[in-house]
C-alpha cells in the first residue's frame, strides 16, 4: 500500500467556477447552493412577494446575490437547504470560488 503526505492544501474541483449565485458566506461557513432551489422558493411566494423578491435580484450586484437575498429575505434560508458547506481559514479575497467535487461518484 502507497501512502501520500501532504505538504500543501489540496483542492480536489470539478472544473465548476461557482458565483455570487451559488454561495453564501456565513462566518467561517461557506454554503453552496443550487439556484434553481432557490427560483423554485421564490416562485411558489404569492405575487407580491414574489415579484419583490425579483426587483430585488435584478438589482443586486454579480458577486453577492444570494448573500444579498438572504439578508433582505432571511426566512428563505430556512426554507432551502445547502448542497454543502465547508469551513474557510483565512479571508475570502475573492468573488471566484471553485467547486469541490462532492461525491467521487458525480
Amino acid at each position: 500500500m502507497a501512502e501520500l503526505e501532504l505538504l500543501s492544501p489540496l483542492h480536489i474541483g470539478d472544473g465548476e467556477r461557482l458565483t455570487g449565485f451559488d454561495y453564501v458566506r456565513d462566518g467561517s461557513r461557506l454554503r453552496v447552493y443550487l439556484f434553481d432551489r432557490v427560483v423554485g422558493v421564490i416562485s411558489q411566494e404569492e405575487g407580491t412577494k414574489r415579484e419583490n423578491m425579483l426587483l430585488r435580484l435584478r438589482s443586486y450586484e454579480n458577486h453577492r446575490v444570494l448573500e444579498r437575498l438572504f439578508e433582505d429575505f432571511g426566512y428563505l434560508r430556512g426554507k432551502i437547504e445547502p448542497v454543502y458547506s465547508l469551513e474557510v481559514k483565512g479571508n475570502l479575497q475573492s468573488a471566484q470560488v471553485d467547486s469541490f467535487i462532492k461525491s467521487m461518484y458525480r
